[in-house]
């Protein structure tokens, strides 16, 4: 048996100062006010996010719980979220109807991803052999961007994959990602030329080298 590089050798989650979208497959992180911040209503769109993440987080609380508060003399909350709901509903058929770029409810589905772990290609070979088959996974890859997108049978984005940075975009733990200890010979040879595969992918690319724009000729 081969000891095979333990996922915490790889693991290490950074700092985030923003949030990764999946709609940008790349997996760019950008600052939460650096859209936002030569705006005059800078304030209206930090009041959004912030009505974004209040929904969010009472969503995560205990469903039954909340009902059972709403029931017991509270229903209180329930007239100022029904009166929040109606005022975002104005605002956005106002927006929707002056820009003349309509946004549908279903056309706009995208997924935020709040944690970044360092990752190499190595690993990426190893834990898709493990879990693909296993979990019925959707895996699709983007050679233009260098990412390979991960989702579960019911079509959730569990994490995306940057192997042209060595970077893991996702909202899952740590320990989503671990790996067995030692794996057979064969095992390790088919994870080594599966981790090479995706470095003949990038031969010549350097994900540290900004593109140089080339001067024009005279």
């Amino acid at each position: 048996m081969n000891k095979i590089k333990n996922f915490q050798d790889w693991l290490n989650e950074n700092a985030q100062i923003g949030k990764t979208s999946i709609d940008n497959p790349g997996g760019f992180i950008y600052s939460p006010v650096a859209e936002e911040e030569n705006e005059s209503n800078y304030m209206f769109f930090s009041n959004l996010r912030r009505v974004k993440e209040l929904s969010d987080m009472i969503l995560s609380m205990d469903k039954s719980k909340i009902d059972s508060l709403l029931n017991s003399g509270h229903d209180w909350a329930n007239d100022h979220i029904s009166s929040a709901k109606t005022g975002i509903e104005h605002v956005f058929g106002f927006f929707n109807d002056e820009l003349k770029t309509p946004v549908t409810e279903s056309a706009h589905d995208t997924v935020d991803l709040h944690r970044q772990f360092d990752m190499s290609p190595t690993w990426w070979a190893a834990w898709r052999m493990e879990n693909e088959k296993e979990k019925g996974l959707k895996i699709q890859k983007d050679s233009f961007s260098k990412t390979y997108e991960v989702k579960d049978k019911d079509d959730k984005v569990l994490f995306v994959f940057d192997y042209k940075r060595n970077k893991i975009f996702t909202n899952e733990m740590p320990d989503y990602f671990t790996l067995k200890d030692e794996v057979s010979s064969e095992e390790m040879q088919k994870i080594d030329s599966k981790a090479n595969d995706i470095k003949d992918d990038l031969a010549g690319v350097d994900p540290d080298k900004k593109e140089e724009t080339k001067p024009e000729e005279e």
